[in-house]
């Protein structure tokens, strides 16, 4: 690479990191010291990624990203830590997948070197990376925030992987392993108390609003006349008479007695 080249390319680097760390503003940046032997680099770029809440015990992982010059194919992914601590094979298996997608993003934009594509994908992808090695992920039956059961998943490395205390010493493995349990429960305790906060703010929210449509001017409630009033209104009915149904004239049965004599009489006139 020409001098001038590598100016570009510095300028370049420069200007990616700081616009990375405008979007991701937690990324550290470290660089080499000058009296090394290819000074800044190597470069890393460090971010924990926080996941959302999930039916997942796996709360964040802690990725970096290495540059060893400012070559773009001399790259490197380092999973620094998670919690709960991933199992190393697990490790290995998320640093390979991330440093292929990351290749991929470069091949496809060479002018580029790409350190917000890799980090959004990571940030998309939590889920796939956790599960790139099913078995490590546990099932168990916990209580949602309304203490219905639920299936939930935590991350337990195989057996192979504990080390056994010697001679009664935790090992400092252990150690990180019960602060991540006690993380755990920590955060599964905050998440319930989330929901539960919610789900009295949406109630609150529904009697607020009933009450807001009772005080408001517009809102007429049904009208209850008074004694007096229906008195008045009963009184006002009687003035105006009351109608009777009409009914059909009655018709006389035929006599014929009636009838001889009525003939009778009118022959002698």
């Amino acid at each position: 690479m020409s001098e001038n080249d590598e100016k570009k390319s510095q300028t370049q680097l420069q200007t990616e990191i700081k616009e990375l760390k405008d979007v991701f503003g937690g990324v550290k940046t470290k660089a080499t010291k000058k009296n090394t032997e290819n000074p800044p680099f190597p470069i890393s770029l460090t971010y924990t990624f926080d996941f959302p809440p999930s039916n997942l015990d796996v709360y964040g992982i802690c990725v970096q990203l290495v540059l060893g010059s400012l070559e773009k194919s001399n790259i490197k992914v380092i999973v620094n830590h998670s919690d709960p601590p991933f199992p190393s094979d697990l490790n290995k298996k998320i640093e390979e997948e991330i440093l292929k997608v990351w290749k991929n993003f470069i091949n496809k934009n060479e002018s580029s070197f790409n350190f917000i594509k890799i980090f959004q994908w990571i940030e998309a992808n939590h889920l796939k990376l956790i599960r790139l090695i099913p078995e490590y992920l546990i099932m168990y039956m916990g209580e949602d925030a309304n203490g219905t059961s639920t299936r939930r998943y935590e991350m337990k490395p195989p057996a192979s992987n504990i080390p056994e205390p010697s001679d009664g010493v935790e090992s400092e493995e252990d150690e990180r392993a019960l602060e991540a349990r006690r993380l755990r429960e920590e955060r599964k305790r905050e998440e319930e108390e989330y929901l539960l906060a919610e789900k009295k703010k949406e109630s609150e929210k529904i009697r607020a609003a009933a009450l807001a449509g009772e005080l408001d001017p517009t809102f007429a409630k049904p009208k209850i006349a008074s004694k007096k009033e229906r008195e008045a209104e009963k009184e006002a009915r009687n003035k105006q008479g009351v109608r009777m149904a009409k009914t059909a004239s009655k018709k006389k049965k035929f006599d014929p007695e009636a009838a001889a004599k009525l003939a009778e009489a009118r022959g002698k006139k």
